[in-house]
């Protein structure tokens, strides 16, 4: 029902549009672009997209005039599926040079939203907030959400303690050794015991595993110029009712759970969520050495 519903906002707004351009022509013609409007609903999702590219665009325009040269980016709309429950939309933004094209630096838009935000009448833009991320800040705000899962302490972004799974009845009794409870995709859970490879990583080069319970390292031969990706430390694991809350700052808590990352923005009064795959789709922005164009 829910679906249905926002499938009709989206309707409407992009009839409305149609309207507006067919003013002037026969009834026939308006009326066939209407009718060409409900059956596309990929025009509908479209339009839906660019409006929302258009308001982060005006957000930068209006207060970063610092950041003259940019170029903008949807990073996980593709992962919505009801639009009545999205909270959080993020963006990319390249700052580039304009005579090379060169990137410049990589920075994160975060738009918030508050309930009510997307009617018939499209995006209220009175409930919506949005707060731009440079790599420092969002490197930090990505190290305090791994912090409050990681199973030992860690205080250094740039020198993160790794860790490997062991068998060997020997490195099990070392002192360094931990013993945690581990679970896969099927909930199915064991214990299993870990030992500190005396190797670290920073918080750039680390991504979460595609079961999403454990947090990996991406890291480069030299030898052979090939990346590999290994075990940074598992994550402790909980029930999906279990929270470990942080406040990070003026304007976030930090929320870990077994879901992804939620952050409670303290101006709008709304906790909002950000899944495992989008945090990666994240790193990989900010972090990779690639060239996003």
């Amino acid at each position: 029902m829910k679906k249905f519903f926002i499938f009709l906002i989206l309707l409407e707004m992009l009839s409305k549009t149609y309207a507006q351009k067919a003013d002037g022509l026969s009834g026939i013609g308006a009326s066939a672009g209407i009718t060409g409007a409900i059956l596309s609903v990929d025009e509908a999702i479209q339009y839906y997209k660019e409006q929302l590219k258009f308001n982060a665009t005006e957000y930068m325009l209006a207060n970063h005039p610092e950041t003259p040269n940019f170029e903008l980016k949807l990073l996980n709309f593709e992962k919505f599926t009801d639009l009545s429950d999205v909270a959080t939309v993020v963006f990319s933004i390249r700052v580039f040079d304009p005579r090379t094209d060169k990137t410049v630096e990589k920075q994160i838009l975060l738009m918030f939203t508050s309930y009510g935000w997307a009617n018939k009448n499209g995006i209220d833009i009175t409930k919506i907030k949005f707060e731009l991320l440079n790599k420092k800040s969002w490197d930090s705000l990505f190290f305090n959400y791994v912090s409050l899962a990681a199973p030992i302490k860690i205080d250094d972004q740039e020198h993160m303690p790794t860790y490997k799974m062991v068998i060997n009845e020997t490195d099990k009794k070392s002192p360094i050794a931990f013993n945690l409870f581990t679970r896969s995709y099927s909930y199915a859970g064991s214990f299993a015991d870990y030992l500190a490879t005396g190797k670290f990583s920073k918080i750039s080069d680390a991504l979460i595993s595609n079961n999403g319970f454990a947090l990996e390292y991406v890291s480069k031969d030299l030898t052979t110029g090939q990346y590999k990706i290994d075990l940074l430390f598992p994550f402790l694991t909980f029930n999906k009712d279990q929270y470990i809350c942080k406040d990070f700052s003026n304007e976030f808590k930090i929320i870990y759970n077994d879901l992804g990352m939620s952050l409670y923005v303290k101006s709008i009064n709304r906790l909002v969520a950000i899944p495992k795959s989008t945090l990666n789709t994240i790193q990989k922005f900010v972090n990779y050495e690639i060239e996003s164009k």
